[in-house]
């Protein structure tokens, strides 16, 4: 099955809801799989703009004095969007995703991407695309 737009909104969110927060490259791996497609990167670059200007996602890169990951506002989230090829790259010598600048940015989900996450995965399970 050719990975499209909404399953990959669809995987992406049903990861976040298991952990509520994932660095970029794990997402990739979890949610797509340790495999190079170029296209990968334009269909998360395209998923992320939509999760953050819908306010389901915002990034972070701090953590506050008790840990805590401080998330960015839709404007510098939206700027880590459009930079996104310098955060996720494909390691050929890994064999997985990795990220590019460090620290890397963590995906975070607000109350409303939990909302719609949580529906994912009533609807479809945790993980469907492992299973069979």
């Amino acid at each position: 099955m050719l990975l499209d737009g909404t399953e990959l909104r669809e995987r992406l969110l049903s990861e976040l809801e298991w952990a509520g927060q994932e660095n970029l490259p794990t997402l990739a791996n979890t949610a797509v799989g340790p495999s190079f497609d170029i296209g990968l990167v334009t269909l998360m670059q395209q998923a992320m703009f939509d999760f953050v200007r819908r306010g389901v996602v915002r990034f972070a890169r701090e953590r506050d004095r008790d840990g805590r990951l401080v998330e960015m506002s839709e404007a510098e989230s939206l700027a880590i969007v459009a930079d996104l090829k310098t955060h996720l790259q494909y390691s050929d010598g890994l064999g997985r995703w990795t990220g590019g600048k460090e620290p890397w940015p963590d995906v975070v989900t607000t109350p409303t991407g939990a909302r719609e996450a949580r529906l994912v995965l009533e609807r479809r399970g945790y993980q469907w695309w492992k299973s069979k």
